[in-house]
């Protein structure tokens, strides 16, 4: 599996969705006496960093971590498939939204290491726990197992996989201080669930015996948690340390008391460690992007900007017209089961109303008021649509009439993956990371799915740049994503015929107060890092106000509008392994 290190990522933000991977013999059910006590430490960073007044939709609109429980192929119940490690990592990163904190037990640990080294822009962090690099012995690697006992297991499995995983239960708490009442509770649990299948039993000691991640760990520049049982018989804590030295951007909790389950020995000392940890994650990766103003802020300028928007957004109506004109005549539904989509998204606001199977479905990302939709309902009568926005007052404005609203920030959508025929977004992603936007676009696509985007390129208030040339320093515009570079996130999320379009369209102003006025009004007036702080002087006003208009034109003072038009469709691939991520909890 190659990996492109080209042109790294602009930040690595986590998107407040923490996945957890089982571990060998057990499935996702082993997660759930620790989910208690991971939310109840995750509960004082579920604040709503994006806020305001505690509204309904603003507590909607709030960044909750989402905790998902993966179930590997074969285990819960889940169809098994032969398939390579690499494969199955794979497919988890493809399964969640971009910038999803990767925690891993075991087995799971090294699932989670190998996604994070080969997609390191994908993942927002690692937690890896009672892990290692390498399960079994070689000649320069003693922390590990030898070859004999994974052998040994393989034989016993094949010969009787009840006794063996029994066994296994009873091994891997050897040391705890808590030992009997561990190995009870995990004997009660391999009973009351279902089995794994055999051959993932059998594949998963393979890849045990067979995996090395040694080689590409110093290249590992993800944020990462290690958490490890002092006693751990299984992982010997020499891997842990090991872990720790390598990946340089780790942190380091030895439990003393525990095992190889520390998250089940001591769950609350484990779910404060990974509390602590995504916190200062948080904090690290939110200031990771200058160029971007705080989401709060655009968030809360919407939010005002909300009830006249319509009347001002002059722009806005005649770029998503010009969109809709370049997609196709029909869109036929592929979702065959309205369960796709799930129960009602975490962030819904009620009522949530679930999609037909037999309608196409398409997502209005980063709706606004609602009029994209219009445009869309226009075209193809009988669409189902899903709104989404992380402005409340946006998505309250009545012109959304029956969609779907959900209250979500477009870089972290909700949404289980290959849910949509349609995605749709006008002039949203110049607000965000349009890498990680145009990943969860693919990732929320079906196979063959379309793309309709319009964004802003670098040309956009061009005079306002100029006039300001030669007087100041300051950034007064945001730092527009040029053609190329959307083009090139396009083909990274792994779109296709990709048809990009760029026109400049100019309004044109009485006087530079209403052409402020004008953009203020909409709320697009946030500029990110560098702007200035404070009023400007009357020197320097006047010096802006002359330069602004000796670029005067007959019909008035322009304002220029760089506007890139894209289409695209998803890849149509072969269906990635099989991997069920159960509901999110909160």
């Amino acid at each position: 599996m190659s990996v492109s290190v080209a042109h790294p990522p602009r930040a690595r933000a986590p998107s407040r969705h923490l996945a957890l991977i089982h571990g060998w013999g057990f499935g996702a059910e082993v997660w759930q006496s620790t989910l208690s006590a991971l939310r109840t430490a995750l509960a004082p960073l579920d604040h709503p960093l994006l806020a305001t007044p505690q509204t309904d939709a603003t507590q909607a609109a709030a960044p909750h971590w989402q905790i998902h429980r993966l179930s590997l192929p074969g285990y819960d119940g889940v169809a098994d498939r032969d398939e390579t490690f690499a494969a199955c990592a794979q497919a988890m990163v493809d399964a969640l939204p971009a910038g999803v904190v990767l925690g891993g037990w075991s087995l799971g640990g090294l699932l989670a290491l190998h996604a994070a080294a080969a997609n390191p822009e994908k993942i927002g962090g690692l937690i890896l726990i009672g892990a290692t690099p390498c399960f079994q012995e070689r000649a320069d690697w003693p922390a590990a197992q030898p070859a004999a006992t994974l052998a040994g297991f393989r034989e016993a499995l094949a010969s009787d996989a009840v006794a063996t995983r029994r066994r296994f239960a009873a091994q891997l708490n050897q040391g705890d201080r808590q030992a009997r009442p561990l190995t009870r509770a995990l004997t009660n649990l391999l009973a009351t669930t279902p089995a794994p299948a055999p051959a993932a039993l059998a594949r998963g000691l393979d890849w045990l015996r067979d995996v090395d991640l040694r080689p590409p760990l110093r290249a590992c520049r993800v944020p990462t948690l290690i958490v490890h049982g002092a006693h751990d018989a299984i992982a010997p804590p020499g891997a842990a340390e090991f872990l720790a030295a390598q990946i340089e951007t780790s942190e380091y909790v030895c439990l003393a008391d525990a095992a190889h389950a520390p998250f089940l020995a001591e769950p609350e000392q484990v779910a404060a460690a990974i509390a602590r940890f995504l916190g200062k994650n948080i904090a690290q990766s939110g200031a990771a992007d200058p160029t971007l103003p705080p989401k709060r802020l655009v968030r809360a300028a919407f939010d005002r900007a909300a009830a006249a928007y319509d009347d001002v957004a002059v722009i806005q109506r005649r770029v998503a017209a010009l969109l809709c004109a370049g997609l196709p005549k029909t869109l036929a539904p592929t979702c065959d089961d309205a369960a796709t989509l799930g129960t009602a998204p975490p962030h819904a606001p009620a009522p949530w109303r679930a999609p037909s199977p037999t309608r196409p479905l398409a997502l209005d990302a980063g709706c606004g008021t609602g009029f994209g939709g219009l445009e869309l309902r226009a075209r193809w009568e009988g669409i189902e649509l899903v709104a989404a926005d992380f402005a409340p007052a946006m998505l309250a404005h009545p012109t959304h009439g029956g969609s779907a609203r959900v209250a979500s920030d477009i870089e972290a959508l909700p949404f289980a993956p290959g849910v949509f025929d349609l995605y749709w977004s006008s002039l949203a992603v110049q607000w965000c990371d349009s890498a990680r936007v145009l990943a969860e676009a693919a990732r929320s696509l079906r196979a063959g799915g379309h793309l309709a985007l319009s964004t802003l390129g670098p040309d956009t208030f061009a005079e306002l740049r100029q006039s300001f040339a030669g007087i100041d320093r300051y950034r007064h515009t945001l730092a527009f994503t040029d053609p190329d570079t959307v083009r090139e996130h396009l083909q990274q999320a792994g779109f296709v015929d990709i048809r990009l379009e760029r026109q400049t369209l100019t309004l044109h102003y009485d006087t530079l107060r209403a052409l402020l006025a004008a953009v203020r009004d909409i709320g697009a007036n946030g500029v990110g890092g560098g702007a200035r702080r404070g009023l400007m002087s009357r020197r320097v006003w006047q010096a802006f106000t002359a330069a602004y208009e000796a670029q005067r034109q007959p019909a008035g003072l322009p304002a220029s509008y760089d506007v890139i038009l894209v289409h695209a469709r998803k890849a149509a691939h072969p269906p990635a392994a099989a991997c069920a991520i159960f509901p999110p909890t909160f």
